[in-house]
């Protein structure tokens, strides 16, 4: 019988680096865990653009899906 399978894989990176926030800002992050909206974004694309392979933390595979064709 053919199948279909479905290789999920998940990379996972981490970078570290000094940036700027308010003291608002980081209150709102102490309290709720996440910044704001906005800010959390701009972020995330300035850290996301740096990320090189040396960056890289982890590989995780599985089989998501599997479907008689």
């Amino acid at each position: 019988m053919k199948v279909a399978i479905t290789l999920t894989e998940i990379l996972t990176y981490e970078i570290t680096k000094e940036v700027e926030l308010t003291s608002t800002e980081y209150a709102t992050y102490i309290k709720t865990g996440n910044l704001p909206t906005q800010n959390d974004i701009e972020l995330q694309h300035e850290l996301s653009s740096e990320v090189e392979d040396f960056h890289h933390t982890s590989t995780e595979h599985y089989i998501s899906n599997i479907q008689k064709q």
